[in-house]
């Protein structure tokens, strides 16, 4: 597994790619834990992932502690977080 995180003012984009053949794995589910800059607070996310549909991508997020937390029920090939991040509390 390899990530990447870029971001842009108030945006975030993790990059997520699964590394190796697929036949092999035999748990395809992701955690993913990002610590967000200081006083910004996740607002809106979305996820994306080539030929999956977010049914079966079956993500969840939270947020705690100045941390942004999701369980990716499915990560084939690679997946697309997008964050807009902002300075009050969700």
């Amino acid at each position: 597994m390899e990530s990447t995180v870029r971001g842009h003012g108030s945006l975030r984009t993790l990059f997520l790619i699964r590394l190796g053949p697929l036949e092999r794995a035999t748990d395809l589910s992701v955690h993913v834990d990002y610590q967000l800059p200081r006083n910004l607070h996740v607002q809106q996310t979305y996820i994306a992932s080539p030929g999956l549909s977010s049914g079966e991508l079956a993500a969840s997020w939270r947020e705690s502690a100045g941390q942004f937390h999701m369980d990716i029920g499915q990560l084939n090939h690679f997946v697309l977080v997008g964050l807009r991040l902002s300075s009050s509390s969700p």
